[in-house]
């Protein structure tokens, strides 16, 4: 129990510390990394910067290992991390982003209250909570028409 506890712990730490290091956007207030550009006010900058920083491995996750799941963080219309999700996803290869965004789209509906959303939204994918983005999707969801059929009164 006490090594549990100091894993979680220490992941805490490690979170908290990711948050120390964040500082206020000067024109919008958005949190973001020193040195990383704003993902509002300089949008194009920032995709081209988030694709030029290194993908970190998970922990757990060596070089060739497969494995049923894996743990993605993903944004829906708001790439900032703090207001992301995490959701163990089918592991698929990288060219396969579009399946996993479509996943994090359906949770996203189900469980986090994205049925009050309009769509299509756009999702941000990441590897790890407060790594790059790996991938940025335009999700689009199909509404089914519901048909009923009721007695029509003889007139």
């Amino acid at each position: 129990m006490s090594d549990l506890a100091n894993d979680l712990r220490a992941l805490r730490h490690s979170r908290q510390a990711a948050r120390r290091s964040m500082k206020a956007c000067g024109q919008c207030g958005l949190k973001k990394q020193i040195g990383e550009p704003c993902h509002k006010c300089e949008e194009v900058e920032w995709l081209v910067w988030s694709r030029q920083q290194p993908v970190t491995p998970q922990p757990g996750k060596g070089g060739g290992e497969v494995s049923d799941k894996k743990t993605v963080w993903y944004c829906v219309d708001d790439s900032a991390p703090e207001n992301g999700f995490e959701l163990a996803v089918n592991d698929r290869p990288p060219h396969d982003w579009g399946y996993i965004a479509q996943e994090c789209a359906e949770d996203y509906y189900h469980n986090h209250d994205g049925w009050e959303s309009s769509w299509p939204q756009d999702v941000f994918l990441r590897e790890t909570e407060y790594g790059p983005i790996v991938a940025s999707f335009s999700v689009h969801m199909e509404a089914e028409p519901q048909f009923y059929a009721y007695d029509k009164v003889p007139q």
